[in-house]
């Protein structure tokens, strides 16, 4: 017969001691692991860097180039606004119509679309104030019921307007564009009755209702202001 197997002696206090501790550090080191792919590395991110001074407003006549710090961060969505030219910066201003939000080449456009042409408007002086009076043709799809667009090109004077020029320099002009019609429902016309007539017969009865239906029309407003406001400083855009 085999011989029977000899009994180990029972482990000491001392080793199962040790084994637990041994197991409880595992234990916890699996599941740091497992924590770090799950949730990453636990390092807080390193805050991006701001403009300093971004609460201050900017001396009077100062650009957001002279404002901005070095090493602040692009956002899409800018968290503070300033001006782009310094006040007494002189301008050039021109306005064309269209029925479309996306401008072609300034140069092939009618020139009975280009209803304003300022030269030299110095921002920041208050007592140029100018006045133009004009008529220009409207564009058929306007009288569709299309939107009309005012498309507007500002710049430094003697810079190039046009967005679509090579020698075009964003710091140097822009382009912004606003409606100039509104679609409002027509106001319903009320029938009117005579009372003078001095008519006794008696009328026709009204003739059965048509079904209601909305209709809009495009209105404009014949006369607007564009005004342009210096030292603003700088702006908190969120708010």
């Amino acid at each position: 017969m085999p011989e029977a197997a000899r009994e180990e002696p029972p482990a000491s206090g001392a080793s199962k001691i040790l084994k637990a501790a041994a197991q409880s550090i595992g234990m916890f080191l699996l599941i740091q692991f497992a924590m770090r792919q799950f949730m990453g590395s636990g390092q807080a991110p390193k805050p991006a860097a701001t403009m300093s001074g971004v609460n201050a407003p900017a001396a009077p006549g100062s650009s957001a180039a002279e404002f901005q710090s070095e090493g602040s961060v692009y956002s899409a969505i800018p968290q503070s606004i300033a001006p782009m030219w310094p006040t007494n910066s002189s301008l050039d201003i021109s306005m064309y119509i269209s029925p479309s939000l996306v401008m072609p080449s300034l140069t092939s456009m009618p020139s009975e679309f280009l209803v304003l042409n300022e030269k030299s408007f110095r921002m920041g002086d208050w007592s140029d104030k100018r006045e133009i009076h004009t008529t220009f043709p409207v564009p058929r799809e306007v009288q569709n019921n299309r939107t009309l667009w005012a498309h507007f090109y500002i710049g430094q004077i003697g810079s190039v307007l046009d967005p679509t020029a090579a020698t075009y320099d964003v710091s140097r002009a822009f382009h912004f564009v606003r409606p100039l019609t509104q679609h409002l429902t027509k106001k319903k016309v009320a029938k009117t009755r005579s009372l003078l007539s001095g008519k006794n017969e008696t009328e026709a009865p009204d003739p059965v209702p048509e079904i209601k239906r909305t209709t809009t029309a495009s209105y404009y407003h014949p006369n607007f202001t564009l005004s342009l406001i210096p030292d603003s400083g700088v702006q908190m855009y969120p708010q």
